[in-house]
């Protein structure tokens, strides 16, 4: 008897269960219908509140339990400038979405003019919406990794100098014989790095850069850092020479 008796409650229970969860699904598209976005302020000035919604592919009242956030992941950054995207469930109505964008650090030519951050990610096609002031990556070998980064490495190690506020950086250019040549923005003149000994000849180019900001009024045509401990700085009408008894 008492079999019996627990028999009909074990069944009597999983009727309930049942019973509860039937009532669960039937009611959970209104117990947690999306009612509310909240989307993080100053998420990326290339999209609207709206439009990244419209991108995520949630609308409202749908059931917040059946949302696969890695999906809605997906959708956002399939936009070009979305690096990452932060997604909550706040239950039981509101979603949460922050985004964070690849920050452009120079426009590399490949087959065609893309966008690439400090990370070596080239995140975006150049649209002609797309602002171009940005130094301009040139001469690289799509298919050469390795003088890719060493490309970027360089152009984040001069943008940390002074001098490269105080001249700016027009291109970045590689050529197989002379290896890299940088040129600046104002006033235009070129520096020879060559293919070897950076971190040398950056350094080189820290004191001559000073140098001339303070002590030459006329502009520049070449500064050349590649040969060995000396600098030589040609002018329209002579070229100057530094080297380590100078320094």
């Amino acid at each position: 008897a008492s079999v019996k008796k627990w028999i009909l409650i074990g069944s009597g229970s999983l009727v309930l269960l049942l019973l509860a969860g039937f009532v669960f699904i039937k009611l959970s598209p209104r117990l947690f219908a999306v009612r509310e976005f909240v989307v993080s302020d100053g998420t990326t000035p290339h999209l609207s509140e709206a439009e990244i919604i419209k991108l995520s592919g949630v609308r409202l009242k749908h059931n917040l339990l059946r949302v696969d956030l890695k999906t809605v992941e997906r959708r956002l950054k399939r936009f070009a400038w979305v690096k990452e995207a932060y997604l909550i469930k706040q239950y039981p109505h509101r979603l949460y979405i922050k985004l964070t964008e690849f920050q452009p650090l120079a426009i590399v030519q490949l087959s065609d003019w893309y966008y690439v951050g400090s990370e070596g990610a080239i995140f975006k096609k150049l649209s002609a919406e797309d602002s171009r002031n940005f130094p301009v990556l040139t001469g690289l070998d799509p298919k050469n990794l390795a003088q890719f980064k060493e490309s970027l490495q360089l152009l984040l190690a001069f943008r940390k100098l002074d001098a490269a506020t105080r001249f700016g950086i027009s291109e970045l250019h590689w050529k197989a014989k002379e290896g890299y040549t940088l040129y600046t923005v104002r006033p235009a003149f070129q520096i020879r790095f060559g293919s070897e000994a950076f971190p040398e000849r950056l350094r080189r180019w820290k004191e001559i850069g000073t140098v001339l900001a303070n002590q030459y009024p006329n502009q520049p045509l070449t500064v050349d850092l590649t040969y060995g401990p000396k600098v030589y700085v040609k002018f329209n009408n002579h070229t100057f020479e530094r080297g380590k008894q100078d320094a």
